[in-house]
């Protein structure tokens, strides 16, 4: 039988380096970042079938570039 779990959390670090659609990298200083997020698993047989999260990647990104919030 299939089964789905949903949990809700969040996440804070230090981030190094700000990769971005362009050749190369940009570096953005070791800026420190809090965002929250949703994850859902489905699992069948034991297994997880896939794994999915959800974020607001806006607000982590204004971070990186301006500071915490």
């Amino acid at each position: 039988s299939n089964n789905t779990a949903g949990v809700e959390g969040s996440s804070r670090g230090r981030h190094r380096t700000l990769h971005l659609r362009i050749p190369g990298r940009i570096t953005a200083g070791s800026r420190e970042y809090r965002h929250d997020f949703a994850m859902f698993l489905d699992v069948a047989g034991g297994k997880i079938g896939r794994h999915s999260v959800y974020f607001d990647a806006r607000d982590l990104v204004k971070q990186l570039l301006g500071g915490l919030r």
